[in-house]
């Protein structure tokens, strides 16, 4: 019996994590299956060694014809644009919030606001026309989607395709993220069927509207599912909940570290008690070296109640490269400077990989964050995915809403902290009572002085978080996705 064929694209390092370093791709490997990763970074030393067998195959993803077909074609590199900010607004004006704060930043960086000249401001009124007409149109809606697939697909993958006859392929987003949509269309135009794995919890609500109409899509939650429906007229039928794979670890008894070997590998003080700051993409928020020598000041002059140290993790989105430079390379050095003058404070760098795709963590990492949350006191955080982490872990957040810090125009920005605060996925995080957000440093200092003092303050509202967004696969979710996909693939 001929093996089904999956094609599962790898564009970067979270797709990585999610599909290969989790139990998805271990669930999918059988005898039934040849797996073919199409990956940016096949010819990288070692990348085949370490995956190809008799069912797996590694093939190069050819991103420098999809580079040049975007730099050629002014007209997708406009529609990417017009998509990023076009929800179903049908569904409930409070829905469209986040893509409208967007749009109204990408509007001021033009320069197409109504205080401009009459010329500029032409532009952004027919800009906002063509978004709202598709926000409310099913029907425009679904003819943009079919004249991209028909009239802009690279299609530079054909002997790729010839080669393997695939059955299915993987994606992890349906728009948002580079070339995702355009393997997703060449997919099609070769009557591939489609899955895509969402990637994050902001995907659904935060990207835009998708570049391709996939075939089956798997969310996280039900929440999740329902925006793919409303918010993004995917059918019900073609969606299913599969929880959240690479948190699947978390829930391994034994699996994080104890918390002397995690305080010795950390060079962390036994003796005194552990705040952890998640820091948020540098791009969205260049001032947390600042804001960092603030807390540290506060712990030293004993605004902050009990002896405590702070451990700092570089989001992995300060390790973007621009060929061997780290683009952020200023800021990263700026959290030494300021870890060089605080004792307090030790920082912790995640390890990569790949010094060819971005964002490739080590497997070890996972490990890491896990004994992190485990055996930390408090988690402080700007609006992401870790305040349903630490949830899991039983560990109180606190999210950083906080202005003072910020320098320069950043309210007419995405940098505009308070941006984050009005998204749909934070708000309904928020919601549950599960995290505490400050909008001051003095808020701050006191929130953490009671959590110091009652670690279980809010720990009903943190269960709430960890039901609604953590998936209702709690440690074999990884398995779950796989069976999803292979049962598509039984279906061909």
């Amino acid at each position: 019996m001929k093996k089904k064929c999956i094609f599962i694209y790898l564009s970067q390092g979270f797709p990585h994590r999610y599909l290969v370093r989790s139990d998805v791709f271990k669930n999918l490997l059988s005898e039934e299956h040849h797996i073919v990763l199409v990956v940016h970074n096949a010819d990288e030393p070692g990348f085949r060694e370490k995956y190809e067998s008799s069912n797996v195959s590694v093939e190069q993803y050819d991103y420098k014809g999809s580079e040049l077909f975007l730099k050629r074609s002014r007209l997708q590199r406009l529609l990417i644009v017009i998509r990023s900010f076009v929800i179903n607004k049908r569904h409930g004006k409070q829905y469209v919030t986040t893509l409208d704060d967007f749009r109204k930043y990408f509007l001021y960086e033009k320069g197409w606001i109504k205080e401009s000249s009459s010329k500029p401001n032409v532009y952004g009124q027919l800009f906002s026309f063509i978004v709202e007409s598709l926000q409310g149109s099913r029907f425009l809606w679904k003819s943009l989607i079919s004249f991209e697939s028909k009239f802009l697909n690279p299609k530079n993958h054909s002997e790729l395709f010839k080669k393997y006859s695939p059955d299915l392929l993987v994606v992890t987003a349906l728009s948002g993220f580079k070339y995702n949509e355009f393997f997703a269309r060449e997919a099609k135009y070769h009557n591939v069927s489609v899955c895509t794995v969402i990637l994050s919890w902001d995907n659904t609500t935060g990207n835009g509207m998708p570049g391709y109409q996939p075939d089956h899509v798997i969310a996280w939650t039900d929440i999740m599912k329902n925006e793919l429906v409303n918010l993004n007229h995917i059918d019900s039928n073609k969606v299913t909940v599969g929880g959240v794979a690479h948190w699947d670890l978390y829930y391994k008894e034994g699996y994080a570290y104890n918390r002397k070997d995690t305080y010795k590998y950390f060079s962390l003080d036994e003796t005194r008690k552990t705040i952890v700051y998640m820091t948020k993409s540098p791009k969205r928020f260049p001032w947390g070296p600042s804001l960092v020598s603030d807390i540290a000041n506060a712990i030293e002059v004993g605004l902050i109640g009990e002896d405590v140290q702070l451990l700092v993790r570089i989001h992995p989105l300060h390790f973007r490269r621009s060929g061997n430079d780290f683009v952020f390379q200023e800021i990263i050095d700026e959290y030494f400077n300021v870890a060089s003058k605080h004792k307090c404070v030790v920082l912790n760098l995640p390890k990569f990989e790949s010094k060819q795709i971005s964002f490739d963590m080590v497997d070890e990492e996972t490990r890491l964050l896990s004994s992190i949350l485990m055996h930390s006191s408090i988690m402080l955080n700007m609006f992401s995915t870790m305040v349903i982490e630490a949830a899991i872990h039983n560990l109180p957040c606190i999210n950083m809403c906080i202005q003072e810090v910020c320098k320069g125009d950043f309210e007419n920005s995405r940098q505009d902290i308070m941006t984050d605060y009005n998204q749909v996925h934070n708000r309904g995080a928020l919601e549950t009572g599960g995290v505490k957000t400050v909008f001051t440093l003095n808020e701050l200092y006191n929130a953490i002085n009671k959590y110091l003092d009652d670690p279980m303050l809010d720990k009903e509202g943190s269960q709430i978080l960890k039901n609604n967004f953590a998936g209702p696969y709690h440690g074999n979710a990884g398995e779950m996705i796989a069976c999803q996909i292979a049962s598509l693939v039984q279906e061909k």
